[in-house]
């Protein structure tokens, strides 16, 4: 989902991402927050088969990270891909194994991985974000794990950091 992306895909322009982190129900949640630590606190993040835009991603393309579900639904963080997709080691996936997710075998290195003191809400962006087609049901955009999004909305949501 989402609008395509601006930088027209070029191999020499970077493209802008949000992946997005949601929380695991089962017998025990796992906070979103916690994936998103496990994950790109170790300058990583793994990939399903499912996982859109795996053929895309290039080194240099510009991430940004959301946690999604209740109590949540906020951009907290910000990466440079240093990889393009290749296969997860065991140590990697067992980071995920661990919290009950399975499947991600997949991965794609970081960079430059920023978590942000102060996240910054969707809520009061969701009107300025051109990528959310759907303003109602806004949040019909972050079901994929990855969104790819214009600069211009990248730019928007790092704005966002400075106000208020």
């Amino acid at each position: 989902m989402g609008a395509s992306n601006t930088s027209g895909g070029r191999r020499d322009q970077p493209s802008h991402y949000i992946f997005v982190a949601n929380r695991l129900e089962g017998d025990d949640m796992v906070r979103a927050r916690t994936i998103l630590e496990r994950l790109a606190g170790r300058g990583l993040w793994l990939l399903n088969k499912r996982t859109p835009f795996r053929g895309r991603y290039k080194p240099g393309d510009l991430v940004l990270f959301y946690l999604a579900g209740e109590g949540e639904r906020q951009f907290v963080g910000q990466a440079v891909l240093a990889s393009e997709v290749e296969p997860a080691t065991d140590e990697e996936r067992d980071l995920l194994r661990g919290l009950g997710i399975f499947g991600f075998g997949d991965r794609l290195r970081l960079k430059d991985v920023v978590t942000w003191e102060r996240p910054v809400p969707i809520a009061p962006l969701i009107e300025r974000l051109a990528f959310i087609t759907n303003k109602k049901y806004w949040g019909h955009h972050f079901r994929m794990g990855a969104v790819s999004i214009s600069a211009e909305d990248y730019e928007t949501v790092l704005v966002a950091r400075t106000e208020g």
